[in-house]
């Protein structure tokens, strides 16, 4: 009989990856960054956890990152009208399609915004904007990981299935979401 490759998650004994055993070890960890404990919103899949974690240590497989690892790759953002190099910070905040979805939720929420270039420090000024423990504070919270979400998404149907998307169809999708 073969072996078969699969994927353990070290932290749980079964080796499966459970949402309680990675918030315990942020928990846990003196040296982990606010963010990381801040992207742990109430109800949302399991998928957009991992997706928000791997972002937060940029190990989201855009064009540069693949570049990084020496594969020879011609980078172009498929989500701007004059493509640049896809990188994490272009894709998800400077780029065409990101500035167009950022600005409606930014004025639809009241949000006092100024240029960002990380995630990390998305999560955390969307975080401050509203007091703990209250439906606007989930809500805020939750924004910025669905906004980052849904353009991954977007971005993927764009460059792997040719479709025709826009910031109308990602605004959409995070509306219904929250």
């Amino acid at each position: 009989m073969q072996n078969r490759d699969c994927r353990r998650w070290l932290l749980n004994t079964s080796g499966d990856f459970t949402t309680k055993s990675a918030f315990n070890l942020i928990r846990h960890s003196k040296n982990a960054d606010k963010a990381f404990k801040l992207i742990w919103v109430a109800h949302i899949l399991k998928k957009i956890y991992v997706f928000a974690w791997k972002l937060l240590c940029s190990s989201v497989p855009t064009d540069d990152r693949v570049q990084g690892c020496n594969i020879p790759l011609t980078s172009k953002c498929c989500c701007c009208a004059s493509p640049k190099t896809e990188t994490l910070e272009h894709l998800f905040f400077e780029g065409d399609l990101a500035n167009r979805v950022w600005s409606f939720f930014i004025q639809a929420c009241d949000v006092a915004w100024f240029r960002i270039h990380t995630f990390k420090f998305v999560v955390k000024f969307w975080y401050r904007q509203a007091s703990k423990g209250s439906q606007k504070g989930l809500l805020l919270s939750a924004i910025p990981l669905f906004v980052v979400w849904e353009v991954w998404l977007e971005r993927n149907r764009k460059k792997f299935e040719n479709c025709l998307g826009s910031a109308f169809n990602i605004i959409f999708e995070v509306r219904r979401c929250v």
